[in-house]
């Protein structure tokens, strides 16, 4: 069903659900993101290092990526909203596949911690200034200051990917699937140009989601 076929009343029921299952979700997926990036924290300095110079060196810092960065907070957000209109039954299995995709990611946080040196990579460089730059560093500071960690997967990634995955529906309307595509991939291209992650947290942020939901479709077919 289309938002447009709903009444007054569904509509309600619509926006109450996908507030409270995007609450929950995310307040979840939060959690765990803490309780791994606490970990890895107390691990400095022994920590992974998944950079590949060969790749990572050459991809620029470019701060206006700050936005679509930030983008993955709203559009998660949101996301939830249509998911519901997919009715009982794929919403239900999302959930499910979305808590089991987060909980198999943060494992992989938390037993296979990496950092990311902002330092060495030159972003707190003198050279660099401005409004955006300004932006850039508010936003390191709130995650690790001058190192990163939680990195591999990208967690921005596999949310993006989960949410796209569940809005791909026909009961969505073809508008809001195609925001939820750019959406996703302002957030993957963003993760890399403002430098929060290295290019292979990204590839595995983005396969984990994809190879999960095909067990899990598998899964729930012999259910």
């Amino acid at each position: 069903m289309h938002i447009n076929d709903l009444n007054r009343d569904q509509k309600i029921k619509v926006i109450i659900q996908g507030f409270v299952m995007s609450v929950l979700l995310l307040s979840f997926a939060a959690i765990l993101y803490n309780i791994t990036f606490n970990h890895a924290e107390k691990l400095d300095p022994m920590l992974y290092d998944v950079k590949i110079p060969i790749i990572d060196d050459k991809i620029p810092a470019i701060p206006v990526f700050f936005f679509g960065y930030n983008l993955g907070f709203i559009y998660w957000f949101f996301a939830s909203f249509f998911i519901v209109l997919t009715g009982k039954k794929k919403t239900y299995k999302f959930i499910v596949t979305f808590v089991i995709t987060i909980i198999i990611c943060n494992l992989i946080l938390y037993f296979f911690p990496t950092k990311l040196d902002r330092v060495a990579e030159g972003l707190y460089n003198p050279s660099h200034t401005g409004f955006l730059w300004k932006l850039m560093h508010i936003c390191y500071s709130v995650d690790g200051g001058f190192v990163g960690y939680n990195l591999f997967p990208s967690t921005h990634c596999a949310n993006s990917i989960l949410f796209y995955q569940a809005m791909k529906d026909d009961a969505i309307d073809i508008k809001f699937q195609r925001v939820a595509l750019v959406s996703t991939i302002i957030v993957i291209v963003s993760t890399l140009l403002t430098k929060q992650h290295y290019f292979i947290d990204v590839v595995a942020g983005v396969l984990i989601p994809i190879i999960m939901k095909s067990i899990i479709d598998k899964i729930w077919r012999q259910i």
